[in-house]
């Protein structure tokens, strides 16, 4: 039995997937918030509530319309964290690598199912 095509093949893809993320972003975590994050999150009073169908009639930038950045989901799920992490920055950063550890085990399912090899999805 091929170490990559056992029954555990997903739980070792996720753990070296965060293993991944963590070495290259690790650093990011516990730095304040920068350039539009202190507009976006941290001075937001959109997001101090969660009100999805409002979010969808906005734009990014709420009422300063810069560049006419139309980005809904983000403000949601930003006015989904409020409550947990309020203005805490390493806190949405936490959150950011979870998904995109979780992204990188999705690759890795699709590529396996697609591939039809645990070896090959690792790979790519």
């Amino acid at each position: 039995m091929n170490l990559f095509d056992s029954e555990i093949t997903a739980t070792r893809a996720f753990l070296l997937c965060l293993l991944l993320v963590a070495v290259c972003y690790a650093n990011s975590v516990p730095n304040a918030f920068i350039l539009d994050d202190i507009l976006i999150v941290g001075a937001n009073e959109r997001i101090r509530h969660i009100d999805p169908v409002a979010f969808l009639s906005q734009s990014y930038w709420g009422d300063m319309n810069h560049a006419g950045i139309y980005r809904p989901l983000t403000i949601f799920t930003f006015s989904i964290e409020y409550p947990i992490w309020e203005v805490w920055a390493p806190g949405y950063r936490l959150t950011n690598l979870l998904l995109h550890t979780l992204n990188g085990l999705l690759i890795f399912l699709l590529a396996r199912g697609l591939l039809g090899s645990a070896s090959a999805a690792l790979a790519s």
